[in-house]
């Protein structure tokens, strides 16, 4: 599920989401929130706070968006990131240009090194 800005600004959305999963008898390891870093590129640690009740419950967070900037990398420290989405731009360059396939490539290992699962996004072809 997308979460944009908003939601994360009021202070009821984990309330909110913890009534409509005991409403509807959701398993919260089930629910996973994909955020991008426009979520939280003025405040992470507001941001971390704010996803740590859900984090509780057992709710993944994946990081989207580009995934593989300075900024979104530093943060899989700070922030209970479960899942690291790349973003297809980087991915459709890794066949042309070497440093593409660099920066992914370490970009993975790290990510596996912090237990974040990697999604890269449009992948279409056995290449």
């Amino acid at each position: 599920m997308n979460i944009s800005v908003h939601p994360f600004r009021q202070d009821s959305l984990a309330k909110s989401v913890s009534d409509i999963i005991e409403g509807v008898s959701i398993n919260p390891t089930d629910l996973e929130f994909e955020i991008t870093k426009r979520v939280f590129i003025n405040n992470p640690r507001l941001l971390r706070d704010k996803m740590t009740p859900f984090n509780n419950k057992g709710i993944k967070f994946s990081l989207d968006d580009d995934g593989t900037g300075y900024a979104s990398l530093s943060l899989l420290t700070l922030l209970p990131i479960s899942i690291l989405n790349i973003d297809r731009s980087f991915i459709h360059s890794l066949i042309t240009n070497q440093n593409y396939r660099i920066i992914i490539e370490n970009t993975i290992t790290m990510a596996q090194a912090l237990k974040i699962k990697v999604i890269a996004k449009g992948v279409e072809t056995n290449q």
